[in-house]
């Protein structure tokens, strides 16, 4: 019994570490790029990220959806004090690259920041 435990934990653990590895990208309208960077969801440091208004997700292991919740907030500022709204992410396709994943639009208030911040969990 006391194997049988220390497996579930392992397992608990590991699949933690895979849910984490969950990469954002974002489009414009025309599904342009906008930048080059793929945006680690469990990283809630502010970006700029002016000019987007769709996202796509990938994730390295063969998970065809990333549970989440995500929240995605969009600021007007640079130091992310102000908010212009903010959207939840769940269930969500992932790709093995975010360029070849399913793009989705994002709400107008979040879309309309010019410097966005992801957290883990529901807005």
């Amino acid at each position: 019994m006391q194997f049988n435990m220390k497996l579930v934990a392992f397992l608990s653990i590991a699949t933690g570490t895979f849910a984490a590895d969950v990469y954002s990208i974002f489009f414009t309208e025309n599904d342009k790029k906008v930048g080059s960077t793929n945006y680690d969801v469990s990283n809630d440091s502010c970006f700029l990220n002016a000019g987007s208004t769709k996202v796509s997700f990938s994730q390295a292991t063969a998970n065809s959806f990333a549970e989440g919740p995500y929240c995605l907030t969009g600021y007007s500022d640079d130091g992310c004090g102000s908010s212009t709204g903010s959207q939840t992410f769940e269930h969500v396709p992932v790709a093995n690259r975010a360029e070849n994943g399913v793009k989705i639009i994002l709400d107008g208030g979040v879309a309309s920041g010019s410097h966005k911040k992801w957290t883990l969990g529901n807005c």
